[in-house]
């Protein structure tokens, strides 16, 4: 007789570390380099071995990011092409346009939902600096609105 086995804990856990992993990595790639970011989330949580805890394997996935940003900037420095891309005005444009380090916390922070300590641990940079990126990385959002109000502040519009 062959009993139904129900998942376990670990196995939810699992997965569920798994899904953040590779939602994390397709924002940290961008929307055009879907199976690379799946491709870095699997290098990630295997090098984060088993189980993996949930630090570990976001530290992996920004390690093995910044070493595959640092190999395309060596390519195109020696091909000569500049690599600007026509990005919109999305969300997803915005983030995806910022630098590195600012995409980096941010998307520790809000889409992962790290606290700054541990986003700091998972970047290896001083608590200051991880606080001081993810004030840019906001400001610059902040900045892209396309709202009127959301430019004029505190001021009101007049009719």
């Amino acid at each position: 007789m062959v009993q139904d086995s129900k998942p376990t804990h670990h196995t939810d856990a699992s997965l569920d570390l798994a899904l953040a992993v590779r939602r994390f990595a397709r924002a940290l790639v961008g929307p055009a380099a879907a199976q690379m970011a799946d491709l870095l989330a699997h290098e990630a949580l295997g090098a984060a071995g088993v189980p993996a805890s949930p630090e570990r394997a976001f530290t992996e996935a920004v390690r093995l990011n910044r070493r595959r940003v640092r190999s395309q900037t060596a390519q195109r420095s020696e091909a000569g092409s500049s690599g600007d891309a026509d990005r919109g005005e999305s969300l997803t444009a915005l983030i995806s346009g910022m630098p590195l380090d600012e995409r980096e916390i941010l998307l520790i922070v809000a889409l992962a939902q790290f606290s700054y300590e541990a986003a700091a641990r998972i970047l290896d940079i001083p608590h200051a600096t991880a606080l001081s990126r993810l004030m840019r990385a906001r400001a610059r959002l902040d900045a892209a609105r396309t709202s009127p109000v959301g430019r004029i502040g505190h001021l009101r519009l007049v009719q």
